[in-house]
């Protein structure tokens, strides 16, 4: 089975890009949680994107909460 963990504000893209977005209703260790429908930015063309898809189980404000196993970006890297 595979190990996925929570993205938060800052996190960095698999382009080189960062997650702009953290919700401060959800923080734990430090960590403000992205969501479904956030944004991050792209690490080659500099443009904005949203997070789609989310972890099922961990809705956050009618959101699901982002993670590495389950969510992606819009960006087309």
């Amino acid at each position: 089975m595979k190990e996925g963990y929570f993205i938060g504000l800052g996190d960095k893209t698999t382009c080189g890009g960062k997650v702009l977005d953290g919700n401060s209703g959800v923080n734990m260790f430090g960590l403000l949680h992205a969501r479904e429908g956030g944004h991050v930015s792209c690490g080659r063309d500099g443009k904005t994107y949203q997070i789609r898809g989310g972890i099922a189980h961990m809705v956050s404000h009618g959101k699901h909460l982002a993670g590495t196993l389950d969510s992606h970006s819009t960006c087309p890297c």
